[in-house]
Formats: structure tokens, sequence, C-alpha cells
């Protein structure tokens, strides 16, 4: 097994991160994962931290020796990452279910 490091710029939150083509042309491999993880997003999203774990400089803070000089191009100060984390989950609204639809579930939909 390779292990390499994918450093994660932090995205602009002015406009879409991704082309739309390029967004939609995503689906199919994320409705992938999805199934096979059961349709848990628990388990989707567990798979997902993983490999930012194992894989990406996502988990990654500086030596404390370090963190006063910003040379680094890897890992994160403390606390960005959770930023980064916060800010692209806010980019997307809350969508409420009808009235009478609702049950609990963490289960996706493959429209």
């Amino acid at each position: 097994a390779h292990h390499f490091i994918m450093s994660l710029p932090i995205p602009s939150t002015s406009g879409a991160p991704i082309d739309p083509k390029q967004l939609q042309a995503l689906d199919a491999p994320l409705i992938a994962l999805t199934q096979q993880c059961g349709g848990d997003l628990r388990r989707l999203m567990f798979a997902f931290f993983s490999f930012l774990h194992r894989r990406t400089d996502f988990y990654l803070v500086p030596h404390p020796d370090d963190a006063a000089s910003a040379s680094s191009s890897m890992g994160f100060r403390e606390g960005d990452a959770e930023k980064l984390l916060l800010a692209a989950f806010r980019q997307f609204p809350l969508r409420r279910i009808p009235k009478g639809q609702g049950k609990t579930s963490t289960k996706t939909t493959t429209q």
C-alpha cells in the first residue's frame, strides 16, 4: 500500500469550488461509495475522515517549536481543519422535510 500525503488547500468561499459538470461527474463514485457503506452516512463519513487521517495532512498540526514560523506548507494550525470542515458544511442550506414525511434516517437517497 502506498502512503502519500496530499495537501488540502483552503477552498474559496466565493462561488462554487467545483465546476457544476465536475460536481455532477463526482456523483457516480460518491453514490458507489455510499452504497459500499450500506447507505449509512455515518459509515461513509467515518471512511472519508479515516482517509483524510491516513492519506492527507488534514489532521497534521505543526510541532510547537515550529508553530511560530509559517514556513511549513503541510498541515493546519490547530483549529483550522475544523474551521475548514464547518465552512464546507455551511456552504449548503439545511433542507426542511415536508410535514408528515419525516422519519429518523441516516441513509442517503440515490436520486
